[in-house]
């Protein structure tokens, strides 16, 4: 999706496309560059714009992704693209997301998203959170 962003974009228009959704980036001029085809696209109202999600990772505890920006730093720089929901996936738990959740919230008018994992995985590479857990993490 990163390198064929504007091909899959245009594409999927011509296929009915109900909304865009752009995920897991770790670095964001990829993603910059992706929304800038998607405002290309529907630059000259032949098409009716369709709602757009973006979802980035923070990739450890520092609450940063891995081009070193903040939350709210990411709010901010895809704040242009007018999306429809922001958030976060899957690089943390739930309990972990939640305070990067929060600040992002505190950031966007757009609806916030959220799709974690079962926390980190252990040393063995197994999860240490259960289902049960997750939901609960979830809930609160």
């Amino acid at each position: 999706m990163i390198i064929f962003g504007h091909f899959s974009s245009f594409f999927f228009t011509f296929s009915s496309l109900f909304l865009h959704f752009f995920f897991t980036f770790l670095h964001f001029s990829p993603l910059q560059a992706a929304l800038f085809a998607v405002d290309e696209i529907f630059a000259n109202n032949e098409f009716p714009r369709v709602p757009l999600l973006i979802s980035g990772t923070i990739v450890d505890q520092s609450g940063r992704t891995l081009s070193g920006q903040t939350g709210e730093a990411f709010v901010t720089s895809m704040s242009h693209a007018r999306p429809t929901a922001l958030g976060l996936n899957c690089a943390l738990g739930a309990q972990q997301m939640r305070p990067f959740m929060q600040n992002i919230a505190r950031a966007t008018s757009a609806y916030v998203i959220c799709y974690p994992n079962a926390g980190l995985p252990n040393t063995f590479g197994q999860y240490d959170e259960s289902p049960e857990m997750m939901a609960a993490n979830m809930v609160r």
